[in-house]
Order: structure tokens, then sequence, then C-alpha cells
């Protein structure tokens, strides 16, 4: 199960301490940026001491050129399509082929070949294993690169708790660490100026065109650029990396380069940058906590998230600074609708608009005051920023409700004048019954009007039976008359 969401800050940092690990780079290419994506691609790369004495070639596993490196890939079918911007970075995107969806390699065109979720990530499981058996290590320890916020391993810990792989994955994996942190501490001697990773080629490994389309690939350049940056300083850097100088910077030249310039990676040099898997499962917890209250908090800032991209990142970022000091709707809202008066105390004084605009100062001083108190990581301007937000908010929330209490006494007058109306039942009896014998009397006055037509006709349908039978004895008389004459005749 996944862990569930906590607000509580968290525990101080617990680095590994001890025992010999091998370092393994991995990545993912995913549907977006946030939490409820979906893999598209698991990626890992790994570079052993010794070369193993047998080399198993199992689904998702690549052997390559140097019997010492070891890649791992495997594509994923996601339920959903990916984003726009994943599209852009990773090259991949989804297309229905008849009745099927299938993923597509927007570079080359071709269908890739896919497994299910849980496959991929028992098949990265079993990989990690083996190449914990290879290395003869105490544990792995995963190295990935994100230089602006952690997305990667909140997203593999939410895929393993989905399936019940945790355990398994804990048995073989015993910590995580940063690229942009191990460039941080030990990368002093470059002149970094970036911590993106196709920067850090540029700077780090001399190489101006790196191949990092697909998981695996960035993989291989972090172990490249991690392995430069924690060489020994009596080790010279032309014994481990070779650069590119007077070639062509094509695939093939790249990864000929890097195949003869890692070198394995001394897991103790990077220990005290590096997590424990149990510090990454509070983060976790933490970060869903974090999201809860910034949902909470939507109604303030949903104006400015619906407007242009900059106003929307700068809206974004206020609202994770508020978040992260554990502050929702409720609390911010104690705080400024006790300082905002009600539109009745601003009608009853009788204030000069000096002596209003002193006041006003003086209440915003004692809000700025509180906020930085809470909010102790926002800057003068973020606190400017937030309290216009939040009086915004507050106080057209306040007039919306004083002018549905200003509404209501017409409602009530309505409501009393039906009241007197029908306050006398006996009256109201009296007026029913007054209307029904009215109705009454009118009815059969509608009845005999109604009856008169029909008497018409029946009287005339009687008055023509009548003149027929009067009609038929002189009828049968001229026809006795007529025998007569006839009878004469003969």
């Amino acid at each position: 199960m996944a862990p569930a969401a906590n607000n509580s800050p968290p525990k101080t940092n617990q680095h590994l301490e001890g025992g010999d690990y091998q370092v393994v780079a991995w990545d993912l290419d995913t549907t977006g940026r946030r939490l409820i994506d979906e893999i598209c691609q698991i990626g890992g790369f790994y570079v052993l001491a010794n070369p193993p004495k047998e080399d198993k070639k199992d689904s998702g596993k690549e052997s390559s050129d140097s019997e010492c490196m070891q890649t791992f890939s495997q594509y994923v079918m996601p339920y959903k399509n990916p984003n726009p911007g994943a599209r852009r970075s990773f090259g991949i995107k989804v297309v229905s082929v008849g009745r099927y969806r299938m993923l597509k390699d927007l570079d080359t065109g071709k269908i890739l070949k896919t497994k299910s979720e849980v496959s991929a990530l028992q098949d990265f499981i079993d990989w990690l294993k083996e190449a914990k058996s290879l290395s003869g290590k105490d544990g792995i320890l995963l190295a990935c690169h994100e230089p602006n916020r952690k997305v990667l391993v909140p997203l593999l810990l939410e895929a393993l708790y989905k399936y019940n792989l945790l355990d398994q994955f804990n048995e073989t994996v015993c910590g995580f660490v940063n690229g942009v942190s191990v460039v941080e501490k030990l990368g002093g001697d470059f002149s970094i100026t970036s911590h993106s990773l196709r920067s850090l080629c540029k700077t780090v490994l001399s190489d101006t065109n790196p191949t990092t389309a697909s998981a695996s690939d960035r993989s291989r350049v972090l172990i490249q650029i991690i392995s430069k940056v924690c060489i020994p300083k009596n080790v010279s850097s032309t014994d481990s990396v070779s650069t590119l100088e007077g070639k062509e910077d094509t695939k093939s030249t790249s990864e000929n380069s890097i195949q003869g310039s890692i070198r394995p990676i001394d897991a103790s040099s990077i220990f005290h940058v590096a997590t424990t898997v149990q510090q990454e499962e509070e983060e976790l917890r933490n970060l869903k906590g974090m999201l809860d209250t910034q949902g909470t908090l939507r109604p303030i800032f949903e104006s400015h998230l619906r407007q242009k991209r900059s106003v929307r990142e700068r809206a974004m970022q206020l609202r994770k600074i508020v978040a992260e000091s554990g502050l929702d709707y409720d609390k911010v809202a104690t705080i400024f609708t006790s300082a905002i008066p009600t539109s009745d105390e601003q009608n009853n004084q009788d204030i000069e608009n000096d002596e209003k605009e002193k006041i006003e100062k003086e209440e915003n001083e004692k809000v700025k005051a509180n906020l930085k108190e809470k909010i102790p990581d926002a800057n003068e301007q973020d606190l400017e920023e937030l309290i216009v937000l939040f009086q915004s908010h507050f106080r057209s929330s306040t007039t919306s409700s004083t002018n549905n209490v200003a509404s209501n006494p017409n409602e009530e007058n309505k409501s009393s004048s039906h009241n007197l109306n029908g306050s006398n039942p006996v009256a109201n009896k009296n007026a029913t019954s007054n209307n029904s014998t009215s109705l009454g009397n009118k009815n059969p006055q509608q009845k005999t009007y109604k009856k008169k037509p029909q008497e018409n006709i029946a009287s005339r349908t009687s008055a023509n039976v009548t003149t027929k039978k009067s009609h038929s004895p002189k009828v049968s008389a001229s026809a006795g008359t007529a025998t007569n004459s006839a009878t004469v005749e003969k």
C-alpha cells in the first residue's frame, strides 16, 4: 500500500554509512512530471570493477562491447498518452493502429516493443539483483539526475507500491543519490554554470552533442559524469576520460568515447549525499501532504492559475511556499478574516481618509509580521504579493456574504406578508367555501347550456320522424287511387 499523506516536517538527513555498494545509474521516460503520471521507459547502466565470469542475455538486457558495462532498457505501454512536453523531451508518442495502441519513436518512426508496467518493474528488479551478484557488493546505490524538483524517485516508489514490489526492491537497493548533489559537492574544479545534463556534458566531458534521447542513454551519460567528478586528485583525468577534440560529434564516436572513458565509481566518495530508501518514503509522504495542502489553497490562487504562463508559474511558486510552511486555507482565513473590518464597522466609524490609511498600514504590518513568522522561507517580495492575494480573496468573500445578508430582509418581509395573509384560517375557509359555491353555481349553467343543443337536436329528429309518418299514408293513398284507376280502365 502507498503511504498516507503526512504534513509533518521531514526528518533529519540520514546518510548511508559503511558497506560496499555498486553504483547504478537509472532514469525514466514518463507521460508527464506529476505524481499521477505513468512510466514509458525504464533505463539503467553501470560499470563493473572486474568483468563478469558469465554474461547472461535476458529480455530487456543488452550486453555492451565492454564486458564491464551493463545496460538495461525496457519500454512500457502507458494507459494515457504522453503530454506535449513529454513527447518533445523523450521523442515518443502513442499511436493507434487499428484497434490497438502502440508506442512509436518519433526520431526513427518505428514501433517500439513494450511490456506492461508490472513486467517491466519485475525485469528491472531482477537486473538489479544480477548486478549485485556480479559485482559482489553489499547492495545497489541508484543514481539519477534531477536538476529542478524530485519526480523520478516518487514515481518509482508509487509504481512499486501499486504492485507490491517494494519488499523485493529493498532486498537489493540500499539508497538513492542525485547527480546534481554529487556535482555540487565534488565538481568544484569545473566551471559549472548549469546543472542540466547536456550542460554538464559540455563543461565536464567536453562533449557538445551527447546522446540523451532515451532513459538508457541518459543513464550512460550520468555514469560518465559522476566517474569524472569522483576521480581522485592523484589520478590524472587523461587516464580515465578521453575527449572528442578534432572528431565529428556523431553517435558512434560519442558511444566509443564513453566506453573507453568510464571507470568504476567508488561509492564511498558519494555517501555524504546519498539517502536511504526509508528516507525517500518519508519524503514521499511529506510530498503527498503538501499536495493536499496546495489543493485547499486553490480557491485563493485560481484566478492567477488561469492567466498566462509567467503569472501561472509565479502563482504556483507562491502556493508551494505557503504549502511547505504548513498553512492551509483555514489557517490563512483565520489570519486575514480577523484583520479585515466588516462593512458595518466601516459605516459606523466616521474616520477620515488619512486615518483609514494609517489603520490599514498598521494592519498590513501586523499581518506581514505574522506571515513572516509562519512562512520563514518567503522574502519581502513574496510576502507583499501573498498579502495582496489573500486580502483580495477574503475581502471579496466578506463583501459577498454581507450582500447576501442584506438581501435576506426582503425575503423575510415577503415571507411575513405571506404569513399575514394566511393567519386567519376561518376567513380562508369561508373564502374557499364561497369560491366553491360560486363554482358550483356556474357549473349547472354550463351543463344546461351544453344540453340545450342536444334537446333541440332530439326535437328536430322526432319532428322529422313524425313528418315521415305523416307522409307515408299519403303515399299509400295515392298508390290506392292509382290501382283503382287501373281497374276502371280495364
